[in-house]
């Protein structure tokens, strides 16, 4: 016998795995598949488990699949916009709204007044050209796409060069970068300035025949202090009009309410002060500073608007139902909040109100929380610390917060993670100085009874596996 049939005789049939696995709840094909590429993976390393221990590793890829599907979780990272954990929560009241016009037929694409075809999302876009104060806007599925669409947008005839300074050669996230972003485009990157000073005059002197567009790209995701120089948008507006080219911007973050005023941080520029300079476009998401889905949203001039939705590439681009349904909403919400400008009043979406909480209202909830969980005062401390924006938004902000830190005898801070991750919903807290912490500066305070059952939870599995520790 050679040894892959040794191997073979030595595995599992799939039909005893298929019996010994129907208490997942994975459908029947999707399971099996699973099962067959695990035994597979031990087909090819050669390395079959004890008998002992096959139906148990099993048993933990179809638990780890099922991990990867998408559940909610709790974010106790103190990263409000958290890529990783879906970026800006959605409004309760948004989602009831959008069930009721997915679950059944909708308006899409009909003028319910002529009964005859309409435009898709229009409704969306006017609101938000008004939020934008742009005569015009349009959307997409993210910001890169909406970037691409501009820069594809552009080109005409030998006009293909982009005006960039070199201190906005950014990367964002999931390692994508400017210069490959217009290189994916079919344009040409025409690099103006030096890393840390660009002129107004640098860019003068860039201009020539071929040149389609300058680009001012928002360092959303870093910042550059001391001698360091960059002309304003207004600037370069003038000098891009004087030649008769376009001028663009694209701004990440997309913040459509003042968040020094609102929030006590630092400033960040809004589309709509984007266009008052004079910038002919600006694009910014939908899922960071403005608090609603996925989404690449492109203000600017009716023109502009206009010859980029007629571009082939838009409908390969172009936002589906549910991202347009939401979108809409979270627009209105935000023109709800503007009917008093006076009164300061922020939309009532669920990040706004975590970036908001005050911290004594962050502490007092840490207190019950302690006293709720009974763990001794040695295991469980509250500690001042500070939390961020995320999202690639305001690096230089830091927001006041409160954490719980964990210390639970004979568990390591990396334990103690995978343990939290494990928990019905699972929570994601982070790892500083050697101790575990849970954030309160991204849990909802509806969320909190589930941070002590879990504390509890955790505890006690700590306690069962090592009595000393009780």
């Amino acid at each position: 016998m050679n040894e892959a049939d040794s191997m073979r005789d030595r595995l599992p049939s799939i039909d005893l795995l298929m019996r010994q696995t129907e208490s997942f709840e994975i459908p029947r094909l999707l399971r099996k598949r699973l099962i067959q590429e695990k035994l597979e993976l031990w087909r090819e390393s050669k390395r079959i488990p004890p008998a002992a221990e096959l139906r148990p590793e099993i048993h933990q890829h179809l638990s780890s699949f099922l991990q990867c599907c998408l559940q909610p979780v709790i974010n106790a990272t103190g990263i409000v916009l958290h890529t990783n954990l879906g970026r800006a929560p959605l409004h309760a009241g948004m989602m009831q709204h959008l069930t009721r016009c997915t679950t059944s037929y909708s308006n899409l694409e009909m003028d319910l007044a002529s009964g005859k075809r309409g435009a898709r999302g229009m409704a969306a876009e006017k609101a938000l050209a008004v939020l934008t104060q742009a005569e015009a806007a349009t959307v997409v599925n993210n910001c890169a796409a909406a970037l691409i669409l501009i820069l594809t947008g552009c080109r005409d005839g030998l006009r293909s060069e982009i005006l960039v300074s070199r201190s906005e050669l950014v990367q964002i996230g999931g390692g994508f970068r400017i210069p490959e972003i217009l290189e994916t485009a079919g344009v040409i990157l025409k690099e103006v300035g030096t890393t840390n000073r660009t002129t107004c005059e640098d860019y003068r002197k860039a201009i020539h025949a071929q040149t389609a567009m300058i680009l001012k790209v928002h360092q959303s995701n870093f910042f550059m202090e001391g001698f360091v120089t960059s002309p304003s948008i207004r600037e370069l507006s003038s000098l891009a009009h004087e030649h008769a080219l376009p001028m663009a911007v694209d701004l990440g973050s997309g913040a459509l309410v003042e968040t020094a005023v609102h929030f006590g941080i630092e400033a960040e520029p809004t589309p709509a002060s984007i266009i008052q300079q004079g910038s002919d476009m600006v694009c910014f998401s939908g899922d960071k500073l403005m608090g609603g889905p996925q989404a690449g949203i492109i203000a600017g001039s009716t023109q502009w608007i206009k010859k980029l939705k007629t571009n082939p590439f838009f409908r390969a681009l172009r936002a589906d139902k549910m991202a347009l349904g939401m979108l809409e909403r979270t627009a209105m919400q935000h023109l709800e909040a503007l009917h008093h400008p006076e009164s300061h009043e922020t939309p009532d979406l669920p990040g706004f109100n975590l970036l908001k909480t005050p911290i004594e209202k962050l502490r007092a909830r840490a207190e019950t929380i302690r006293q709720q969980s009974g763990l001794p005062e040695a295991c469980i401390e509250i500690m001042e610390t500070d939390a961020e924006i995320g999202g690639g938004t305001m690096p230089r902000t830091r927001l006041k917060s409160i954490a719980l830190i964990l210390r639970l005898p004979s568990c390591k801070p990396e334990q103690l993670a995978k343990r939290f991750r494990e928990c019905t919903p699972p929570i994601v807290g982070y790892i500083h100085q050697k101790a575990f912490l849970l954030n309160l500066r991204s849990v909802f305070s509806k969320q909190d009874a589930m941070l002590v059952e879990a504390i509890r939870t955790v505890w006690k599995h700590t306690c069962n596996s090592d009595p000393g520790a009780a």
